[in-house]
C-alpha cells in the first residue's frame, strides 16, 4: 500500500523508503510459513545430513548469486549505508528463502498449501532477481517481469485459501527418499 502511494499518486519511488520494512519483513514471515510445512528430522544421522545438505545448498546457491548478482550489487551500491545494506538485503533474502524452498520441499508434506506457497515464493525470488539484474545493467523498463510479482502473490494468497487437507501424512513417504538426496543440490549445476 505504501508503495502503490508512492508510485500512483505522488509518482515518486524513494530508496530507501518507509515501504522497506515492510518488504524485508516478509523475509522471516515467508522462512517461518515454509517451515510450518517441514518434517523435523528424527535421529542424528538425520539431523546431520539436513545440515549438510542446507550447507550445500547455500554454499552453491551464494556462490551464484555472489557472480550474479550479489556481488555487482555490493560493489555498486552508492548513497547512505542503509541504502547500500538495503541493496545487498533484498537479493540476500531471496537466496535465504529459495534455499529453504529447497530444503523444506525434500521434507515438506506434501500438499497443496505448500505447493502453492512455494511456487509463489519461488516466483517472488526470480521476479526479484531479474528486476535486480536488470536494473544493475540499467535494462529494467517493468514488462513481463511486474506480472511475476503479482503471480507470486496471488499464488500465496491462494495457499492461504486452501483448505487443509485431511488425513495429511506426518511422515515421508519412502519414495521420496532420491528426491529428498537431489533437490538440496539443484542449485550446484
Amino acid at each position: 500500500a505504501l508503495w502503490t502511494v508512492y508510485e500512483v499518486i505522488l509518482h515518486t519511488s524513494p530508496f530507501p523508503s518507509l515501504a522497506d520494512p515492510f518488504y524485508l519483513a516478509f523475509v522471516p514471515l515467508a522462512a517461518a510459513g515454509l517451515l510450518a510445512f517441514a518434517q523435523a528430522p528424527t535421529g542424528l544421522w538425520s539431523r546431520l545430513q539436513l545440515v549438510l545438505d542446507g550447507l550445500i545448498a547455500v554454499t552453491s546457491a551464494l556462490f551464484v548469486s555472489w557472480a550474479v548478482l550479489l556481488g555487482p550489487v555490493a560493489r555498486n551500491a552508492s548513497g547512505t549505508l542503509l541504502a547500500r545494506s538495503l541493496s545487498v538485503a533484498y537479493p540476500a533474502g531471496d537466496l535465504l528463502l529459495f534455499v529453504i524452498v529447497l530444503m523444506v520441499a525434500t521434507r515438506a508434506w506434501r500438499t497443496r498449501s505448500f505447493a502453492l506457497l512455494a511456487a509463489g515464493i519461488v516466483a517472488l525470488v526470480a521476479a526479484d532477481s531479474a528486476f535486480g539484474y536488470l536494473n544493475l545493467a540499467g535494462t529494467y523498463n517493468g514488462c513481463v517481469l511486474d506480472a511475476a510479482w503479482v503471480a507470486g502473490f496471488f499464488l500465496l494468497g491462494l495457499a492461504a485459501l486452501v483448505p487443509p487437507e485431511p488425513g495429511t501424512p506426518r511422515v515421508r513417504p519412502r519414495g521420496q527418499r532420491l528426491i529428498s538426496t537431489l533437490l538440496p543440490c539443484l542449485p550446484i549445476p
